[in-house]
Protein backbone atom coordinates (compact mmCIF):
# COMPACT_ATOMS: atom_id res chain seq x y z
CA UNK A 1 0.00 0.00 0.00
CA UNK A 2 2.69 2.61 0.82
CA UNK A 3 4.51 1.64 -2.50
CA UNK A 4 1.52 2.58 -4.01
CA UNK A 5 1.16 5.80 -2.74
CA UNK A 6 4.59 6.44 -3.34
CA UNK A 7 3.98 5.74 -6.63
CA UNK A 8 1.14 7.91 -7.27
CA UNK A 9 3.17 10.99 -5.25
CA UNK A 10 6.02 10.44 -7.81
CA UNK A 11 3.99 10.28 -10.99
CA UNK A 12 1.65 13.21 -9.95
CA UNK A 13 5.53 15.60 -9.35
CA UNK A 14 6.36 14.56 -12.55
CA UNK A 15 3.21 15.91 -14.38
CA UNK A 16 3.73 19.50 -16.21
CA UNK A 17 1.23 22.46 -15.67
CA UNK A 18 -1.24 22.82 -18.81
CA UNK A 19 0.28 24.85 -21.97
CA UNK A 20 -0.87 28.62 -21.71
CA UNK A 21 -2.36 29.15 -24.78
CA UNK A 22 -2.67 32.80 -26.34
CA UNK A 23 -5.83 33.72 -27.38
CA UNK A 24 -5.30 37.77 -27.91
CA UNK A 25 -1.88 39.71 -29.20
CA UNK A 26 -1.56 43.41 -28.04
CA UNK A 27 0.70 44.92 -30.42
CA UNK A 28 2.51 48.12 -28.60
CA UNK A 29 2.79 51.11 -30.72
CA UNK A 30 5.80 53.35 -28.85
CA UNK A 31 5.30 56.41 -28.30
CA UNK A 32 8.58 58.15 -29.66
CA UNK A 33 9.01 62.15 -29.62
CA UNK A 34 8.74 64.33 -33.09
CA UNK A 35 12.06 65.90 -31.83
CA UNK A 36 14.02 62.41 -32.04
CA UNK A 37 12.38 61.70 -35.11
CA UNK A 38 14.15 64.69 -36.94
CA UNK A 39 17.37 65.74 -37.63
CA UNK A 40 18.67 69.58 -37.57
CA UNK A 41 18.23 71.69 -40.69
CA UNK A 42 21.67 71.91 -42.66
CA UNK A 43 23.27 75.55 -41.93
CA UNK A 44 23.65 77.84 -44.97
CA UNK A 45 26.74 77.63 -47.13
CA UNK A 46 28.65 80.65 -46.75
CA UNK A 47 28.49 83.06 -49.55
CA UNK A 48 32.12 84.47 -48.45
CA UNK A 49 34.75 81.85 -48.20
CA UNK A 50 37.48 82.84 -45.77
CA UNK A 51 39.04 80.34 -43.31
CA UNK A 52 36.64 81.30 -40.57
CA UNK A 53 33.64 81.67 -42.68
CA UNK A 54 33.95 77.32 -43.32
CA UNK A 55 35.78 76.87 -40.07
CA UNK A 56 32.03 78.57 -38.64
CA UNK A 57 30.23 76.17 -41.30
CA UNK A 58 32.17 73.21 -40.41
CA UNK A 59 31.65 73.05 -36.48
CA UNK A 60 27.54 73.48 -37.47
CA UNK A 61 27.74 71.02 -39.76
CA UNK A 62 29.68 68.41 -36.91
CA UNK A 63 27.07 70.10 -34.33
CA UNK A 64 23.79 69.02 -36.25
CA UNK A 65 25.45 65.75 -37.37
CA UNK A 66 26.15 64.78 -33.63
CA UNK A 67 22.52 66.05 -32.37
CA UNK A 68 21.07 63.74 -35.18
CA UNK A 69 23.29 60.88 -34.36
CA UNK A 70 22.65 61.32 -30.43
CA UNK A 71 18.72 61.20 -31.54
CA UNK A 72 19.00 58.14 -33.50
CA UNK A 73 20.69 56.30 -30.36
CA UNK A 74 17.79 57.59 -28.20
CA UNK A 75 15.41 56.43 -30.12
CA UNK A 76 16.97 52.77 -31.05
CA UNK A 77 17.66 52.84 -27.01
CA UNK A 78 13.93 53.09 -26.47
CA UNK A 79 13.17 50.12 -28.88
CA UNK A 80 15.32 48.15 -27.44
CA UNK A 81 13.65 48.71 -24.17
CA UNK A 82 10.56 47.89 -25.40
CA UNK A 83 11.35 44.76 -27.18
CA UNK A 84 13.22 43.44 -23.69
CA UNK A 85 9.80 44.25 -21.79
CA UNK A 86 7.64 42.77 -24.50
CA UNK A 87 10.31 39.75 -24.68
Amino acid sequence: MKILVLLCLLVSGCSQAPARIVTRLQLIKPAIPRSLLTCPAMPPVPQVYTQADVARYLVALWQNDALCQENMKNVAAGLNAISQQQG
